[in-house]
């Protein structure tokens, strides 16, 4: 009873992006889940009805596992606004956990209790705006994934607020938020030149991101040479800290998040199930570290591995300082198993231990370029690829896609449990006392009759109670040595006591009020800029609240992008390129530089080194 006050909670955060995701992560051991509702959240692909989440939270809340609900894309009409405060008050009805949010325009709204959190794209990259924000009554602060760890300990040192870090996932390659490629590509282009109605809706901070940074572009100096032909200039690692989690949790970090609302279901169980053994491992080492925020224990029936599922190799981005992150057609990443010994046409023959499998995917290393295969047929130990005009002979191959692990993980049966200790004793000569206590001490009994005709040996009775159908096992059992209940009372009784076990649980599940203050507390910067995407009169109206004198509208205000920062980030093509100001003192293409797209729209970068910082402008 009294876990919630005596111990810091690790929180492993997992991606939802539907009702069945979200029942996967909690078995797989999550303590909390994000979600998406129908509108509003930074991924238009993985909306939910309420009653999905309400489903979820009812599902969740069993194990104290919380659920989260995304409303963090930019608000641009005041129609939107009585959407979203309809939305919330049903979302608080049905006992979601918290909100997050990126638009201060929502907390100008007369909200109901409910947590709300900062969300990644509100770029929270010092410990003044944290504060700010804990003061108005946000609860959390979910950091941006370009701090170093030097950063968030001081952060942490300097703020009273919960933190939450990313630790996997792919990556926005700007500060989240700060990318308005996809909208500046939108105005570009001959289409966008037409009057489309509600062009904002197409941009990314509306959860239309397409991934403009996986594309190919040209990089061009001042005088139009080309310094990079064709090549994928902003695409990047994923992200792995899945190593970094006990040094965090030490210095005050307990939320950890994984992205990846848009992956696949093997996707969400392998890294789910990595962090929570990650996890487990960190505070079987010292119990003093803490514990977990949730309840149960989670029975996993395959073996988690990095390499499983798709990746484009990893990277600890920022948390150690700068380095080479690039993803581009010479990178090499997955993991290697073998050569190609013979080629004809589309057939190969392969010298490898590994077994192969139809729909695995390859990386070949070329000498120029690197190639990815997929194999469509095997026959007699021959291996059919979906390209004839390629050469790949003596070649090595690593694989990026692994079909029979991720079928592994897809089919394997998780569930999880809550451990529970069952206690029978005579209260009486005609009745006994049946007693349950949980793992977080929560306890519940109940009395039933003897019925001296009957017996009712051990083994049967954990049978009948360690039934998967329900949460609880019994893993501690104090009996008499003769227990005369009957056979067909059994089931009646486990029913009985395992509801109101979950009744109990409920009454004591941990909860947190939330309250957003309405005061004027005077916001860390006097000027806004349009990176800080206010676009609405409700955000103006917030900022001006708190003191902030010259508000630049956000990028998606209209359309005019000319000499606009459509990006902006840690991120740099130059260092990339070999040519950092800081590390290079030779020959550097003549400035300013330019990135092509596939549609012949140029882009200039601008690099401001005194901050280590690229922008791209419109």
């Amino acid at each position: 009873m009294n876990r919630t006050k005596m111990f810091k909670k690790l929180e492993i955060l997992a991606p939802a992006k539907n009702l069945n995701y979200g029942i996967e992560a909690v078995k797989c051991g999550a303590d909390s889940v994000y979600i998406a509702c129908e509108k509003f959240s930074l991924r238009n692909r993985c909306s939910n009805s309420i009653d999905d989440v309400k489903k979820l939270v009812d599902f969740a809340h069993r194990y104290w596992v919380k659920v989260y609900v995304t409303l963090n894309s930019t608000i641009y009409i005041e129609e939107d606004f009585k959407y979203i405060k309809k939305t919330i008050n049903e979302l608080y009805k049905i006992g979601v956990d918290a909100l997050i949010i990126s638009d201060m325009g929502i907390l100008t709204l007369d909200l109901p209790p409910i947590p709300v959190f900062a969300s990644v794209n509100t770029k929270c990259l010092t410990a003044d705006k944290i504060n700010f924000l804990s003061k108005i009554g946000i609860k959390r602060v979910i950091l941006p994934r370009e701090l170093t760890f030097n950063e968030i300990k001081d952060i942490k040192k300097h703020t009273n607020i919960l933190l939450e870090v990313f630790i996997h996932g792919t990556m926005c390659v700007a500060y989240s938020g700060n990318c308005h490629f996809k909208y500046a590509q939108m105005i570009k282009n001959t289409l966008a030149k037409k009057n489309i109605l509600n062009y904002q809706y197409f941009s990314s901070n509306n959860g239309a991101c397409i991934t403009n940074c996986t594309s190919y572009y040209n990089l061009l100096d001042a005088d139009g040479k080309y310094i990079v032909k064709n090549d994928t200039l902003l695409h990047i690692h994923y992200l792995n800290l899945l190593g970094k989690l006990e040094q965090l949790f030490k210095v005050g970090i307990t939320s950890f998040k994984i992205e990846g609302r848009q992956r696949e279901l093997s996707y969400l169980k392998n890294i789910v199930a990595l962090a929570n053994k990650k996890a487990n491992d960190i505070l079987k080492k010292n119990k003093k570290y803490g514990r977990r925020l949730s309840s149960g224990t989670s029975v996993i029936d395959f073996k988690p591995n990095l390499n499983s599922v798709f990746n484009k190799g990893f990277t600890e981005y920022f948390f150690n300082g700068r380095k080479f992150e690039n993803v581009n057609s010479k990178s090499k990443y997955g993991v290697y198993i073998g050569k190609v010994e013979k080629q004809k046409g589309n057939v190969l023959k392969i010298k490898t231990k590994s077994k192969l499998s139809v729909g695995d995917r390859f990386l070949c290393l070329k000498n120029k370029a690197n190639e990815i295969i997929n194999i469509i047929n095997v026959k007699n130990n021959k291996y059919y690829i979906d390209k004839n005009n390629i050469r790949i002979e003596n070649f090595r191959l690593y694989r990026i896609v692994n079909t029979k692990a991720i079928t592994e993980i897809e089919n394997a049966c998780t569930y999880r449990y809550i451990s529970v200790k069952l206690t029978i004793f005579e209260s009486n000569k005609k009745e006994y006392k049946i007693l349950l206590k949980d793992e977080d001490g929560i306890t519940t009994f109940i009395i039933c009759k003897k019925d001296f005709g009957s017996k009712i040996l051990k083994d049967k009775l954990l049978n009948t109670f360690n039934n998967k159908e329900y949460e609880f096992k019994v893993v501690d059992i104090k009996i008499p040595k003769k227990i005369n209940i009957k056979e067909e009372d059994l089931l009646k009784i486990r029913n009985n006591l395992y509801l109101k076990l979950r009744i109990m649980r409920e009454k004591h599940r941990p909860k947190e009020k939330g309250k957003i203050i309405n005061n004027t507390i005077i916001y860390p910067k006097k000027n806004i800029t349009a990176l800080d995407n206010v676009v609405n009169a409700r955000a103006v109206r917030f900022y001006k609240q708190h003191g902030v004198k010259n508000i630049e509208y956000g990028i998606e205000y209209d359309k005019n992008i000319k000499n606009k920062q459509i990006w902006n980030g840690r991120y740099c093509i130059r260092y990339e390129q070999g040519y950092c100001s800081k590390k290079n003192n030779k020959y550097i293409p003549k400035l300013p530089w330019y990135i092509e797209d596939n549609f012949g729209n140029k882009y200039e970068l601008k690099f401001d080194c005194s901050k280590c910082e690229m922008s791209i402008l419109g």
